[in-house]
C-alpha cells in the first residue's frame, strides 16, 4: 500500500491554450463548451512566435487579465479578458530585450501578489546566448525572477530594478546560480514569501516580499532531502498546503528510474522559513514504483497531496 493521501498519476501533456466554459456548479454539472482557441496566427504576430511553446499562464485575482509565458520565444503577452464571455484579446508582448537586459530567458513559471500589483516570472537572466562582435556568445547560465509592476487599468507590465545602480535588473541569489534553470516557485497566500526550487543546487531559496514588489533572499535548504545522494535530489516541483503550514518539494533525476522524494518542510507563519520534518521516497516497501516527480498538488482539504509523474 502507498501511505495514505498520496496517489501518483501518469503525466499529461497540454498542447494548446484554450478558454473553455468553468463547471460553475458541480451539483448541475454543466458541461464544458469550447469558447475560443489561440495560436500566433490568430493573434497575427507577424511571424515574431511570441506565442510558441507556452508554459504556464497566470490570471489576476479581478479575473481582468491573463498573463501567458512562452519558454522558447523568451516572452510574456498579456491578455484581457472579456468578463461576460470569457474570451480573451491580446493587449501586449514583452519579448526578452538582450542589449537593454530587460524581461526573462526561457521563462518557466509565472506568479502574480496577490493585491495584483506585481508579477514574478522564472527563468534565466536577460541576454543568455547573445552573440557578441567578436563573434563570442554569452553563456549566462544563471537563475533568475524578473519583477514587474502592473498597470490595474491596462494590465502592461514594467520591470522594476532590484538594483537601480546596475544593469540587471533580475534577483539571482545564490540559491539560483547553477546551471540548470529554476523550473518552480510558489507564493504564500499573504505575499509575503517566495520559495523557489533550484534544480542544479539541490536547494530551495526562500525570498522575503518587500511593499515596493522587489524580493531578497533569507534562507537556503540545501541539501533538501535527507539520506539521498545528491544525484536524487533535483527539485522539481513545489507546493504550499491549504494551511500555508507546510511545503513540500518533490525531487528526482529525471532518469525515469525509481528516484523520487517528496520532503515535508514546516513553515514558520511569521518569518516564512523552513524546517525539515520528514519525506517518503522511493526506499519506502510501499513506493516501489516513484520515480521523477513533476508536479504535486494538494487537495483543499489538505488531506492529500497527488504526484504526477514524469
Amino acid at each position: 500500500m502507498k501511505p495514505s493521501g498520496f496517489v501518483s498519476l501518469a503525466k499529461k501533456n497540454l498542447l494548446a491554450l484554450a478558454v473553455g466554459s468553468a463547471l460553475a456548479n458541480v451539483a448541475m454539472a454543466i458541461p464544458l463548451n469550447y469558447v475560443q482557441h489561440i495560436n500566433d496566427d490568430v493573434l497575427q504576430l507577424d511571424n515574431t512566435d511570441n506565442f510558441v511553446n507556452i508554459k504556464q499562464t497566470a490570471i489576476t485575482t479581478d479575473r481582468k487579465f491573463v498573463y501567458a509565458i512562452s519558454g522558447t520565444q523568451h516572452a510574456i503577452v498579456v491578455f484581457e479578458r472579456d468578463m461576460t464571455t470569457g474570451e480573451l484579446t491580446l493587449v501586449d508582448t514583452m519579448p526578452e530585450d538582450t542589449v537593454n537586459r530587460i524581461g526573462i530567458h526561457m521563462p518557466t513559471a509565472i506568479l502574480i501578489s496577490p493585491d495584483d500589483k506585481y508579477v514574478y516570472v522564472l527563468g534565466l537572466e536577460p541576454g543568455h546566448g547573445v552573440a557578441h562582435s567578436d563573434g563570442t556568445r554569452e553563456n549566462t547560465t544563471n537563475s533568475a525572477i524578473s519583477v514587474f509592476a502592473r498597470d490595474a487599468s491596462t494590465g502592461l507590465l514594467t520591470q522594476i530594478d532590484n538594483n537601480p545602480d546596475e544593469f540587471d535588473l533580475s534577483y539571482e541569489g545564490e540559491g539560483l546560480e547553477q546551471h540548470f534553470y529554476s523550473e518552480a516557485f510558489v507564493m504564500s497566500k499573504n505575499g509575503n514569501q517566495i520559495y523557489v526550487s533550484s534544480m542544479n543546487s539541490h536547494a530551495v531559496t526562500v525570498l522575503q516580499r518587500a511593499s515596493n514588489g522587489l524580493i531578497s533572499q533569507t534562507q537556503k535548504i540545501q541539501p533538501l532531502s535527507k539520506n539521498l545522494t545528491t544525484s536524487n535530489d533535483y527539485p522539481t516541483a513545489i507546493a504550499l498546503s491549504p494551511s500555508q503550514l507546510h511545503l513540500y518539494v518533490a525531487t528526482g533525476t529525471g532518469s525515469g528510474e525509481n528516484d523520487g522524494a517528496i520532503v515535508h518542510f514546516q513553515r514558520n507563519m511569521t518569518t516564512g522559513e523552513l524546517t525539515y520534518v520528514d519525506q517518503i521516497d522511493y526506499t519506502s516497501p510501499d513506493l516501489t514504483d516513484f520515480s521523477d516527480p513533476r508536479d504535486i498538488k494538494i487537495s483543499p482539504d489538505g488531506k492529500f497531496l497527488y504526484s504526477v509523474k514524469g
